[in-house]
């Protein structure tokens, strides 16, 4: 075999090389994709370790900071999207709801992250945006203290402080070691009307005075315990030892002052003095004593004090907020104008609008100021918080049309204020408006889904008006069922069974409640128009005469009156065909 030659060789070996590098560069490229995906995952789980690690240790700009490099390379990672959040909440940062609406999104029903959106839901967008996010949360999954103290805050938005009590308990139960829990328990139970309740809620607040963690929080329940109840030198104690804690607030310091000048405590004057001078270096500060000031019936000091005060904190927000409603309660219309005419204050100028048209209106510029306010409103439509800002200042103003026309354009809106909702029901109410009365039930209906008090008030005006939209019979029987000793859902169902010509049927209903709940008014006229229908007016006589205390509506009127004319008719024969109208339920 003849030997091959070496410029052969070294040609072979030359291609071999080149072959093999080749291969392993396409092997490379090919692989560089997959290689460098391994290490951003290996890395991003590092990363989001050390983050929380930060977070932990209280560094929570650190952990901010590796969770941003985590999502650079991957937006979907849900760890660095919930420490984004975590640490966005721990910065105090508004950003963090966005961020726990991401993670929703990602990683739906989170048993970490709903009840911490549900919160953050509550603060900006209102307990029905709240409840809704929490409701969403699996039932395995909310033994959890974090779920009970969501459904807590939200039940006290609600007003249905026996169900507060009841979630704060169980979050103390499944978190004992947390203080706070038991702390804000034994402040809902320092009202309690259960016997030894409020004594062992006195008992756990002074006990939680000796904790640094608890210190402030259980003396500003207590001293706020005091006041309610009028115990002076309880209540200056409890102030003096609130301000001498180490991370006492500016408006504990005012809580203090409050407490001085309600006992008649000589200090209360330098005190005010002294937090005056504490508060001209900080202009949100500035802004809370002004205010407080104007509050408390001090606004002819507060005009003094600015004639001396650095121009450039009392003509722009949020200090001049304070200053222009010292000039409007004290009716200094000139001044009032002179401040808020050329100035600019940012995303609050709708208010210097509103304040600038009080000012014209009061100074005879009628058409200048209706301008100005129509300006005001124009520039925050759609906005349901600036809207309700301009409400409560009409209110204030006393401008009663347009405190109704805004309010009554935030009840179309999906979050209305609890507050609006009742002031449109108070007017309505007052005024015999019936249907407006049922479409705020309406509304109120739909915001709170689950409610018994605004479905049973839907069910009862709409029956009352013949609205049978979304069938309020079937929605009278289902409360029923669920609440039979509730005195005004059980007068509702036996409203529905009087429509279905079933008199004797809603009589017999009725005559099991209490006593005491038959002989309220509202539902003792009810008893009284069921009773006539029945054709027992002996027995009526005695709830007409309840009723009476009763403002009715006109609708009830007429039920009334047809009731009573319908029971002093001969009784029809079993051969007559019942109907709704011959049992006084025609309009």
């Amino acid at each position: 075999m003849p030997a091959i030659q070496p410029g052969r060789r070294r040609r072979i070996l030359f291609r071999i090389v080149v072959a093999i590098a080749l291969a392993g560069g396409a092997a490379a490229f090919f692989a560089r994709p997959y290689a460098v995906a391994a290490y951003h995952r290996w890395n991003g789980q590092r990363l989001v370790r050390r983050a929380a690690d930060s977070l932990a240790q209280g560094d929570p700009r650190r952990a901010l900071l590796d969770a941003k490099t985590v999502l650079r390379h991957n937006l979907a990672d849900p760890e660095a999207a919930r420490i984004m959040a975590q640490a966005l909440e721990a910065l105090g940062l508004p950003d963090a709801e966005e961020w726990r609406k991401r993670l929703d999104s990602l990683r739906p029903g989170d048993a970490e992250n709903v009840p911490a959106l549900a919160r953050a839901l509550l603060k900006s967008s209102g307990w029905q945006s709240a409840e809704q996010c929490l409701d969403t949360l699996a039932p395995a999954a909310r033994d959890s203290a974090a779920f009970h103290t969501v459904a807590a805050s939200i039940a006290m938005e609600k007003r249905d402080t026996v169900a507060a009590e009841s979630h704060w308990a169980e979050a103390s139960r499944l978190e004992p070691g947390d203080k706070r829990h038991r702390l804000t328990l034994a402040a809902l139970r320092l009202e309690s009307k259960v016997p030894g309740q409020r004594e062992a809620a006195l008992a756990a607040l002074h006990g939680m005075r000796a904790s640094p963690a608890t210190s402030v929080e259980a003396l500003r329940q207590l001293l706020a315990d005091a006041i309610r109840r009028h115990e002076t030198s309880a209540a200056r104690d409890l102030a003096d030892a609130l301000v001498a804690e180490k991370t006492c607030t500016f408006n504990d310091r005012l809580a203090r002052l409050t407490t001085l000048r309600l006992t008649d405590d000589a200090r209360s004057t330098p005190y005010l003095l002294e937090l005056r001078d504490a508060a001209m270096g900080d202009a949100i500060n500035l802004y809370t004593l002004l205010m407080w000031m104007n509050a408390n019936n001090l606004t002819l000091m507060v005009n003094e004090w600015v004639r001396w005060m650095p121009q450039e904190m009392i003509t722009r927000p949020p200090a001049g907020l304070a200053v222009a409603e010292a000039f409007m309660r004290s009716g200094e219309w000139r001044r009032l104008e002179d401040l808020t005419g050329a100035a600019k204050w940012g995303h609050v100028d709708f208010v210097r609008k509103a304040f600038l048209a009080c000012a014209l209106e009061h100074l005879g510029e009628e058409e200048d100021g209706a301008k100005e306010w129509a300006d005001a409103v124009a520039a925050v439509r759609g906005r349901g918080d600036a809207l309700e800002r301009l409400a409560r200042f009409a209110l204030q103003a006393k401008w009663g049309k347009r405190a109704d026309e805004i309010m009554r354009t935030l009840a179309t809106m999906p979050q209305c204020p609890r507050w609006v909702m009742d002031s449109l029901w108070k007017d309505a109410f007052q005024n015999g408006d019936t249907a407006q009365l049922q479409r705020i039930s309406s509304a109120q209906a739909k915001a709170d889904p689950k409610g018994i008090a605004a479905r049973n008030n839907y069910a009862f005006l709409s029956l009352l008006t013949h609205n049978a939209e979304g069938n309020p019979q079937r929605i009278a029987e289902t409360l029923h069922r669920e609440r039979p000793e509730n005195a005004l859902v059980t007068s509702t169902y036996a409203l529905s069974l009087y429509q279905q010509a079933r008199a004797a049927d809603a009589v017999a209903l009725m005559a099991a409640l209490k006593p005491d709940d038959l002989r309220q008014p509202q539902v003792a006229l009810y008893y009284a128009i069921f009773l006539l229908a029945d054709r027992q007016p002996e027995k009526a006589d005695e709830y007409v005469k309840l009723s009476k205390k009763w403002p009715m509506l006109p609708e009830e009127k007429v039920l009334l009156e047809r009731a009573r004319a319908a029971g002093l008719k001969p009784p029809e024969s079993p051969s007559s065909t019942a109907n709704p109208s011959a049992q006084g339920t025609a309009r």
